[in-house]
């Protein structure tokens, strides 16, 4: 047995209604969705939700919205190496487990390799504030020299927070031998700035995380066919990630943004950042062991 509706031409003209302005509204995010890629190029769905806040659709429907419409990311592997601690072990990880308060509390580095489009191989390097994912330093060279790598972003670093002496800062990294350079350790010193290493390649997932947006999403889609050109691609890239690019762990905004953000909230009521210690493989087995 059939039952049947009766539906009015009014409710009928509603309907179409609807959808019509439903697919205008889409039509809209996606011109948007596409202007935010010319500027961040593989900006991924979830980041850009969070750079639109949209009205009337959820997260799940635009990434959907976004997926149906060609904007799907492939991720590009890392097969280089550019750390060699050559046996160096004398400083040890200080960060593991400590809870942020603020900036200036703790600066994470890391240098990475860029293949670019012609097939020339250049070195980035970038100095982070964890505390408010803001890059403060950085730097791009045709070598690993810490002359021409670390140095230069640690300047750079210097010169934007221009803060003398500092009350708790720590800086973190590798062992890589841009950091263990001994007038890199130096300036360090002479800034009341604490040494800390990482005791595995775990221990600086921060960085891992940011030359992977870095190199994939925005450089490889620039030009970088000079190092004159590589470095004035970086530097925008740079200002765009700082100013434009919403991040999750600090409530949704562009690093820039936060920082002023919580230049307005009393002292502690600023939100706190625990530092999780990353646990290496040979770490885990020890650790079994010593258990049974």
């Amino acid at each position: 047995m059939y039952t049947y509706y009766h539906l009015t031409k009014q409710a009928v003209h509603q309907h179409r209604t609807r959808m019509i302005e439903r697919e205008l509204y889409y039509a809209t995010l996606l011109d948007q969705s596409r202007e935010v890629r010319k500027h961040h190029g593989r900006m991924g769905a979830k980041v850009i939700y969070d750079l639109l806040q949209p009205q009337h659709i959820g997260r799940v429907r635009f990434e959907r919205l976004l997926m149906s419409n060609g904007f799907q990311v492939r991720r590009i592997k890392n097969y280089f190496k550019t750390t060699d601690s050559n046996g160096f072990t004398f400083y040890s990880n200080l960060i593991a487990g400590t809870t942020l308060t603020g900036i200036n509390q703790v600066w994470v580095s890391d240098i990475t390799y860029f293949l670019a489009s012609d097939g020339t191989m250049y070195y980035l390097i970038t100095i982070m504030d964890l505390y408010s994912r803001r890059i403060i330093g950085y730097a791009a060279s045709l070598t690993m020299e810490a002359e021409q790598t670390s140095m230069k972003a640690l300047a750079m670093a210097l010169k934007f927070r221009g803060i003398e002496l500092y009350d708790q800062l720590i800086h973190h990294s590798d062992r890589g031998g841009q950091y263990r350079y001994k007038e890199y350790m130096r300036r360090l010193n002479d800034h009341n700035i604490k040494i800390s290493m990482c005791d595995s390649v775990y221990d600086n997932a921060h960085m891992e995380r940011f030359n992977g947006t870095l190199k994939n999403d925005y450089l490889c889609l620039l030009d970088t066919s000079s190092l004159r050109k590589l470095r004035s691609s970086l530097k925008r890239t740079i200002w765009l990630y700082n100013e434009q690019r919403p991040h999750s762990s600090i409530m949704k905004m562009p690093p820039a943004a936060y920082e002023q953000y919580i230049q307005t909230l009393p002292t502690d009521q600023r939100p706190k950042q625990k530092i999780h210690e990353q646990i290496s493989i040979s770490k885990k087995s020890e650790k079994k062991k010593a258990n049974k």
